[in-house]
């Protein structure tokens, strides 16, 4: 099973500044397609299982842990450093650390 983050719960300005991120539209989906078959260049497609969870968290977001992983009958609060699906800047935070990342690689 997958552990999400119950990012309804968050309040802005405390738990999270930014959400937005860029998003592909699919003009330009077509536009690269077009060219790719224009120019019978290779075009490879890759999907990052778990994507969210390599974004660090700049903000202190703390969550309580699943019943099923508690030991006993205290509930165990828990830091985030990293990303989780559900949280609202997931998002952006993954498209934050995968630029940086992807810049320092061609530059």
């Amino acid at each position: 099973s997958r552990i999400t983050a119950r990012g309804f719960t968050e309040r802005p300005g405390v738990d999270f500044f930014e959400i937005i991120h860029p998003v592909g539209r699919g003009q330009t989906l077509k536009m690269i397609l077009a060219e790719c078959a224009r120019t019978s260049s290779k075009l490879y497609h890759i999907d990052i299982k778990g994507a969210f969870l390599h974004a660090v968290l700049p903000e202190e977001i703390y969550m309580t842990l699943p019943p099923w992983i508690e030991d006993g009958e205290q509930r165990t609060l828990v830091r985030l450093k990293k990303s989780l699906y559900g949280l609202k800047q997931a998002g952006r935070e993954w498209y934050l650390t995968i630029s940086k990342h992807l810049t320092e690689r061609m530059g």
